[in-house]
């Protein structure tokens, strides 16, 4: 949906001036105009006092304005959640380098393969006991260590292999 004509009745008001307007929204002075126009013609309302100075909006321009800033509020909000859904998860994973080395090359290349588009995959070699400070401290999403007996485990989610 283009709320281009809108956003133009906003600033133009909020500018005073048609051809203050032009100059924010990077268009011509003839194009805002038109643009009023456009909705002028569409709510079969004047909603712009042209008389004076600086433009002053009608009472159906006051109407109009006030629902336009909600209108282009709530598309800036849902862009703006757009946004966020398109970027993408990011995973931190940590081993021990003889796990990491031996079986997982295989492993994570098939994975960024095939999610490449919406994950972002760190991950670093660390001793056990480093691992375990660094997922506790929130480094870390994802922990693998073996040789964990004179590890205490017992606070977090351990799944044996």
């Amino acid at each position: 949906m283009d709320f281009t004509n809108l956003k133009t009745l906003v600033v133009s008001v909020e500018c005073g001036s048609f051809s203050k307007a032009a100059e924010i929204l990077c268009v011509t002075q003839s194009a805002v105009s038109r643009r009023i126009k456009i909705l002028e013609d569409h709510y079969g309302q004047l909603l712009l006092d042209r008389s004076g100075l600086a433009l002053k909006p009608t009472a159906a321009g006051h109407l109009l304005i006030e629902k336009a800033r909600q209108v282009l509020k709530v598309e800036q909000e849902f862009l703006y959640d757009l946004q966020l859904l398109a970027r993408k998860r990011k995973i931190s994973f940590c081993c021990t380098a003889p796990f990491g080395i031996s079986y997982l090359p295989d492993i994570f290349t098939r994975f960024m393969s095939r999610n490449s588009e919406t994950s972002d995959l760190s991950f670093v070699f660390d001793m056990p006991e480093g691992a375990l400070k660094g997922l506790k401290e929130k480094l870390y999403d994802l922990v693998l260590i073996e040789f964990c007996e004179d590890l205490s485990l017992d606070d977090l989610a351990v799944y044996p292999l």
